[in-house]
């Protein structure tokens, strides 16, 4: 089944960048603009400066969790310095950002042959791409080899721009969920060029619009083609520029990742087509999962949750809970999401908010995202209330150290006594509790 506002919910809730950071990202750009265009060097050098890569094309999504960051690309148009060589581009910007109190420790070269980056800290890192402008077009820098490189990202992003239109838009999303598989899930490697391009390049002249109805279909089609295109090339394709051919995109891969890549897509379009063409709903959602994983969105998710129409039960005494051993120092936040699952583990059920209501026997498994930036410890505290607990020896609430399921950042437990509970988690950081919050849920276990 197409299944298209699990589609639409799972983009907005999981997979887009949330506004908060796109607006921190947009300031950032802005800032970085300001700087260049008043530094005593660069302002006689600056013409210009423009959005390029994934946020300009509308393809960024989410890091992995509130602690990775993500990246944005900014394109420095300079006016040519003949005494300069191609490397001192790059290292003239970078000196300027190092001799200014504000991003002296900001300023990261290591790995970086086409930009100078700055690292917001847990937040983004902002890379910026010095570009020059010939006769014979727009040319970037290479510091390692110490020459030009011919570019142009304002035609390419033109390209992309009209390949998502015949798709009414679902290249974009498209894009983004393979990102996320590659991102979020581990399913495969490439570079989000290489990848963005290969999707585009299933964009025919031929498609029209009814083609690509919805996202389900389109993001179907699309790896259905990418699919055929690598079975028909045992041999790894050059991938080129689609308005610069003298310019391929294969530099960070081989015949080894390139094999790799194709056996991984044609494993994924197989459960694409399974998830798709099943046509009884709960299946079918169940099939999406193997996709997409966990954070696909249940038929649960859509129930309206019970906490907003009833009141939460009495907290009883709590005195029993450990006080917090560290000195706060609040200077960044914590959030935690929670699902609810069959006692096993094995089936989730849907999404449940802070004070939901739901009966015993369920396990919960609760996740963390944080923007403090590594490293960092991670804490959880678990305070059953209320006399089902004390009976039956169920006060909990010592503090201990995050590690459950695998990850500091994942805790499960199981929903066992009547009465309202919480859990809380502890971001500590250099001996100081720099975020903390609180997770509340009301239990009803029928036999009490």
């Amino acid at each position: 089944m197409k299944l298209i506002r699990y589609f639409d919910k799972f983009l907005k809730d999981t997979v887009n960048l949330n506004k908060h950071r796109y607006d921190t990202a947009v300031g950032g750009i802005e800032t970085i603009t300001n700087f260049l265009k008043s530094n005593d060097l660069l302002k006689d050098y600056f013409i210009n400066t423009s959005p390029q890569g994934s946020i300009k094309q509308k393809t960024i999504i989410r890091p992995a969790t509130e602690e990775h960051e993500f990246d944005v690309d900014l394109l420095f148009e300079m006016k040519i310095e003949s005494e300069w060589q191609p490397k001192d581009y790059l290292e003239k910007i970078a000196d300027q950002f190092n001799s200014s109190d504000r991003y002296r420790d900001l300023v990261d070269t290591k790995g970086k042959n086409r930009c100078v980056t700055i690292d917001y800290e847990s937040d983004f890192h902002l890379d910026i791409v010095p570009v020059v402008k010939t006769t014979d077009g727009f040319w970037i820098m290479n510091k390692n080899t110490n020459r030009f490189e011919i570019t142009d990202g304002d035609g390419y992003a033109q390209w992309f721009e009209n390949q998502t239109v015949v798709t009414n838009g679902f290249l974009v999303e498209s894009v983004r969920l393979m990102k996320y598989l590659r991102d979020i899930k581990g399913k495969f490697l490439a570079k989000s060029i290489l990848l963005t391009t290969l999707l585009g390049n299933q964009v025919t002249t031929d498609d029209i619009m009814d083609n690509f109805p919805d996202l389900p279909t389109t993001f179907k089609t699309l790896v259905q083609r990418l699919d055929s295109y690598l079975q028909a090339n045992p041999i790894m394709p050059i991938v080129e520029n689609p308005v610069l051919p003298e310019e391929s995109f294969n530099r960070h891969w081989d015949q080894e990742k390139y094999e790799k890549f194709k056996s991984e897509i044609h494993d994924l379009i197989a459960k694409i087509n399974a998830a798709y063409l099943e046509e009884g709903e709960e299946e079918s959602i169940r099939k999406w999962i193997e996709v997409f994983g966990d954070e696909f969105p249940a038929a649960q998710d859509f129930m309206e949750d019970t906490a907003t129409t009833v009141a939460p039960y009495p907290l009883g005494d709590y005195s029993h809970a450990v006080a917090l051993k560290w000195p706060e120092k609040p200077v960044n936040t914590v959030r935690v999401d929670a699902y609810l699952y069959t006692k096993d583990k094995k089936n989730k059920l849907r999404g449940i908010n802070s004070d939901a209501h739901f009966g015993s026997g369920y396990a919960i498994l609760y996740k963390a995202k944080t923007g403090v930036r590594p490293p960092f410890k991670i804490y959880w505290q678990v305070v059953n209330t209320g006399e089902h607990a004390k009976l039956q020896n169920g006060l909990r609430g010592s503090i201990f150290p995050g590690y459950s399921d695998g990850t500091k950042l994942h805790r499960w437990e199981e929903s066992l006594f009547t009465g309202r509970h919480w859990i809380e988690c502890f971001i500590v950081k250099d001996e100081n509790c720099v975020a903390r919050k609180k997770f509340f849920i009301n239990v009803k276990n029928p036999s009490f």
